[in-house]
């Protein structure tokens, strides 16, 4: 009969196990983002869990020295995973390969090692099989078990450790190795650990880790570069940045390997208007003409910038966004005023209960509907199906108007999607694109603001001089001004594909890679886009 004890120790090394899942992904994110996703990253660890498992003995100093190992493997991958993943980031063109040789070096090793040891422990309650084959076939299941209770323990522990901590991967490494290293010295029964000689060494050695706790909280930043915010969420880092790579300053908003928007700065450090055109396409919703009221919804706050014009052209505008960092750096770093109202949670969950709150309700109804969820080179699929805009036209005023932004491929099964479930779901629609766009061209990224209203009739008014009183840059007043140049046929991009074709339901199990075509070409714009120690200094 297992005791207490041992008890502990396996909930406490099955914890420290799930810890080291999270921290290994989560301190590579900010340079990768979602190339490598969790289903390579646990594939990779099943592996490692299974190569380690069949040559690892079962030998009580063995398993000893393996934690210790673990530990020292820990306190490395917190000091130098940083900088091994800029330099293979830099040097070997396709992302996935780059994360895994990084993974390859620090991450599976540890991991495996440690899942080594916490299979040995669990053998003590069960049964042994007699057969070579069985205990074979057992300890493949056993490493698929271990892989699948990682791949759901992972993330609800990355939670708690943001939650209550706020510790960086690296400072997550470093408490892990304490943890890792204390382990080794306790969970064998027989050991006396009062013993002066082991109280002394774990308490030197602990020593040593909160010394390197201390050394590797500090984020890396260039000359070039001044970090004002960064915070590790759920979804991703957060970080705000001025740039001085060139005469014209910046100040940037990141969440991991994607810029959700960059804001001029003066020379005297005044921001400016955001950059970029889309934003300016997306800022044309208030001059769709069949809209009378000044209701707005905005699905995705990014920089706040769409929020901002409604705003302060006396919208009474409603924000919903799922991550809370976001929201409060658009707040205090890009200006964004005061909203109406706010949701900090998953806008799929919120349209949906809002739709069942208000469904009778037309003064509830918003005129205009901002939706902006690109990030990290995918559409989140949840936010692109038949229902979720069936429940958006619900919201919509019968004269109002969807702008929807989107970003990836341009000649892609996700854009044909988009364009068909949108056309089949609104009376009206129409495309503007941003930049060029090349419809031949598979690796070419374009950016598309689709506008779409239950109305038959989808027309803009002039621009007059008090539309541009907020957003005052030669860029904004150019797309505004000029609108017709940056329409596209959407007829031309669908060509002969049927309006029943690439209609995406929550049902379809196409739903777990819709979207996700362009994250690797995404990846590989950006860092032709911005300079490299933009990436990496976190």
């Amino acid at each position: 009969m297992p005791r207490v004890r041992e008890i502990a120790n396996v909930i406490a090394l099955l914890g420290n196990l799930a810890g080291t899942c999270y921290a290994s992904q989560a301190v590579l994110s900010p340079l990768y983002g979602k190339t490598f996703g969790p289903i390579y990253f646990y594939f990779g660890t099943f592996v490692s869990f299974l190569f380690c498992s069949s040559i690892f003995p079962d030998a009580t100093r063995q398993q000893r020295r393996a934690l210790k190992i673990v530990s020292l493997v820990q306190v490395a991958t917190a000091v130098c995973a940083r900088f091994l993943g800029a330099f293979t980031a830099l040097h070997i063109e396709n992302p996935m390969l780059a994360a895994l040789a990084v993974h390859s070096l620090l991450s599976f090793p540890m991991i495996g090692l440690e899942g080594a040891v916490w299979l040995q422990w669990t053998k003590k309650f069960m049964d042994q099989e007699s057969t070579k084959i069985g205990q074979i076939i057992i300890g493949i299941f056993t490493c698929v078990a271990l892989a699948s209770i990682m791949n759901f323990a992972e993330p609800f522990l990355g939670n708690i450790i943001l939650e209550f901590t706020n510790f960086s991967p690296n400072a997550t490494f470093i408490c892990l190795a304490m943890a890792t290293y204390t382990l080794s010295n306790v969970f064998n029964p027989e050991l006396a650990v009062s013993k002066t000689r082991y109280l002394s060494s774990m308490i030197t050695v602990i020593s040593l880790f909160v010394v390197m706790l201390a050394i590797t909280v500090p984020p890396y930043t260039p000359g070039s570069i001044t970090i004002l915010y960064q915070r590790y969420t759920a979804l991703g880092l957060v970080q705000v940045a001025d740039s001085h790579f060139s005469a014209s300053a910046t100040r940037y908003l990141r969440l991991d390997a994607s810029m959700l928007g960059i804001a001029k700065l003066s020379s005297d450090g005044v921001l400016g208007d955001t950059i970029g055109e889309s934003n300016a396409l997306q800022d044309a919703a208030r001059l769709v003409q069949s809209t009378k009221g000044k209701r707005a919804l905005i699905i995705g706050v990014r920089t706040g910038a769409s929020a901002k014009s409604l705003i302060s052209h006396s919208y009474n505008t409603t924000v919903v966004d799922e991550n809370r960092a976001v929201y409060d750096v658009a707040r205090t770093y890009f200006g964004l005023p005061d909203p109406n109202t706010v949701f900090i949670e998953d806008p799929a969950f919120w349209v949906q209960r809002y739709a069942a709150r208000t469904a009778s309700t037309d003064g509830a109804r918003f005129d205009v509907i901002v939706h902006d969820v690109f990030e990290g080179g995918e559409l989140p699929a949840k936010l692109f199906t038949m229902e979720f805009w069936a429940v958006a036209k619900g919201l919509l005023d019968s004269r109002g108007v969807i702008s929807v932004r989107y970003v990836g491929n341009s000649n892609s099964v996700t854009l044909k999607s988009t364009l068909n479930m949108l056309q089949k779901t609104f009376t009206t629609c129409r495309a503007y694109r941003s930049g060029s766009y090349d419809q031949k061209s598979p690796l070419e990224i374009t950016e598309l603001v689709i506008f779409c209203t239950p109305s038959e009739s989808l027309t803009f008014r002039r621009p007059i001089e008090a539309d541009f009183a907020f957003a005052s840059s030669a860029q904004h007043k150019d797309v505004l001004t000029a609108l017709d140049k940056y329409e596209m046929d959407i007829s031309a991009v669908l060509g002969e594909t049927s309006p029943e074709r690439f209609l995406l339901r929550e049902a379809d199990p196409v739903m777990s890679r819709w979207g996700r075509e362009s994250i690797n070409v995404y990846w590989k714009l950006m860092r032709q886009r911005f300079p490299a120690t933009v990436w990496s200094s976190y």
